[in-house]
C-alpha cells in the first residue's frame, strides 16, 4: 500500500475528515502534513451513526477494532410516530443485515471517534500541526507549485487549493471489501 511514498500532501483542517484522510494518505506512503487552526485537537458535539460502509472505511484504515470499543452496537433500530410513539417499524441489526450490508451498524461519540484518528494518523508518520491556520494556498490546477511552499496568513481559504485537496485525498482511501467484520460475543471478548 506505499504507492504515493513520493506525495507530499498539505491538508487544511484538523475535524474527523481531515485526520481520516491524514490517516489515509499517511497509510499510502505519502508525506503527510496537516494544518490545525485550533490550539489542541478535539471535537465537540454529540454521537455519530456509523453505518456498514463507515465500518469497512475504518477497518481498512486499521482503527476498526479500537473504535468499535469506544462505541455501541445496537441490536436493532425502532422508528416510532412521531406523536403517538407507535412503532412503525423495527430494523434487526444482527448478522443478517451485517452479512448484507457488509458491515455493522454502531453508534460511537465523535470526539472518541476523531481521538483514534489522530492518534492512528501520528502513528503511521503524519505530522498533525495545531495553532496553524491556513487561509490561502497558491495553486497550479491540482498542485501547489515548488516555488510556493508557504501557506500565507490572508483573509479568505483558496477554493481551488480545498479542490485539489479533495480530489487527491478522495482518491487515497483505501480499498474496502463487502465482507462483515466479526461482531460474535467471542470477537468482542478478544478485542
Amino acid at each position: 500500500m506505499s504507492d504515493l511514498k513520493d506525495a507530499r500532501v498539505l491538508i487544511a483542517g484538523g475535524g474527523i475528515g481531515g485526520v481520516a484522510n491524514a490517516l489515509a494518505l499517511a497509510l499510502r506512503g505519502a508525506e503527510v502534513t496537516l494544518f490545525e487552526r485550533a490550539s489542541e485537537f478535539g471535537e465537540v458535539g454529540a454521537g455519530l451513526q456509523i453505518g456498514p460502509h463507515g465500518s469497512r472505511i475504518l477497518q481498512a484504515l486499521g482503527v476498526y477494532d479500537e473504535v468499535i470499543s469506544k462505541g455501541v452496537l445496537p441490536k436493532n433500530l425502532v422508528f416510532r410516530d412521531a406523536v403517538t410513539a407507535e412503532i412503525l417499524t423495527k430494523v434487526d441489526l444482527g448478522h443478517d443485515y451485517q452479512q448484507h450490508y457488509g458491515g455493522v451498524y454502531f453508534v460511537v461519540h465523535r470526539s472518541d471517534l476523531h481521538a483514534v484518528l489522530v492518534d492512528a494518523a501520528r502513528r503511521a508518520g503524519a505530522d498533525l500541526r495545531t495553532d496553524a491556520p491556513v487561509n490561502d494556498v497558491v495553486t497550479e490546477g491540482d498542485k501547489v507549485p515548488s516555488s510556493s511552499r508557504t501557506v500565507r496568513s490572508t483573509s479568505a481559504t483558496s477554493l481551488s487549493a480545498w479542490t485539489a485537496c479533495t480530489r487527491g485525498c478522495a482518491r487515497s482511501c483505501p480499498t474496502t471489501s463487502r465482507s462483515a467484520p466479526d461482531t460474535s460475543p467471542s470477537a468482542a471478548r478478544s478485542r
